[in-house]
């Protein structure tokens, strides 16, 4: 099956959420991080040595795909490639701390690096966890009524490309709360502004240098917005729907959008993981022809 999905445009979209041409420049650009990551390591046996894959290359490349794509079950993925469910594991790991190096090497450096008068959109988005047998209340969300996991990413608005993606907590942790706790206030360079939602509430008193922009509330006082609080509200949702529009693509691929059912310690590098795919994806919108 792999083999067709690799000679098939159409089939290679669907799988992977890569043209064709998309995945065989990623493809090129993992090749390159292995060769720096191998001439950087210390080997113990010679590179070539131990039992020969069963897989090649590009087909062990579009398997870790499939999954971050599809997030079918390990031993299903193993039915496809003729793999166990452990040898799938595995792969997954290994391609694991490859992927954001070889789609987008810049993610960690992209918010400092915004010039003057930029515009970034700032939101957190929740998954849904299995329930731990410990700490359930820890993961429990009141706003999802579920067991989650939350990430906050912020979008760069005229690129529309993810610059910045916290560390996950708990669902139990507000978005304020991560907001301060990701320290991404004191990252965003000076100039910059920041457009976010009617949940950051007190932003301006706990970081006044910061250029930030949220929506008027009705309050119990105030039961009607003036004319111009409602223009104001409409002119930043016009801007803030960028960042709905990056969490929209980042759960086009199922491992970020179903239960996840993996290492909660691998989380946030696969949250990190899909954010530099759909930023590659940006980046590489064009085909070469």
């Amino acid at each position: 099956m792999l083999e067709i999905i690799l000679t098939s445009s159409e089939l290679m979209k669907k799988a992977t959420g890569l043209e064709k041409w998309q995945f065989e420049e990623l493809c090129f650009q993992i090749k390159e991080v292995k060769e720096k990551n191998k001439n950087e390591e210390n080997r113990i046996r010679s590179s070539g040595g131990g039992n020969k894959p069963k897989l090649n290359f590009e087909e062990q490349v579009l398997l870790v795909l499939f999954w971050y794509k599809l997030y079918l079950p390990l031993w299903l993925l193993g039915l496809i490639a003729e793999l166990n469910a452990s040898n799938v594991s595995r792969l997954i790991e290994k391609y694991m701390k490859l992927i954001e190096e070889a789609a987008d090497p810049e993610l960690g450096e992209r918010l400092i690096n915004l010039k003057e008068g930029s515009k970034i959109s700032i939101d957190a988005t929740e998954q849904k966890v299995r329930r731990p047998s410990r700490k359930q209340k820890c993961y429990y969300s009141g706003k999802k009524k579920l067991h989650t996991i939350g990430t906050q990413i912020a979008t760069d608005s005229e690129s529309k490309l993810v610059v910045s993606v916290s560390d996950s907590y708990p669902g139990s942790v507000h978005d304020y709360d991560l907001f301060k706790r990701s320290k991404i206030a004191q990252q965003i360079p000076i100039g910059v502004s920041v457009d976010l939602d009617s949940g950051y509430q007190g932003i301006h008193a706990d970081f006044p240098d910061l250029d930030a922009c949220i929506p008027f509330k009705k309050t119990r006082w105030k039961g009607k917005l003036t004319r111009a609080e409602k223009k104001h509200n409409r002119a930043l949702s016009s801007r803030r729907i960028k960042v709905e529009h990056s969490i929209s693509r980042i759960k086009k691929y199922e491992v970020i959008n179903g239960v996840y059912r993996m290492k909660r310690e691998n989380y946030n590098q696969h949250f990190r993981n899909v954010v530099s795919l759909t930023n590659f994806r940006i980046n590489h919108s064009m085909s070469p022809s």
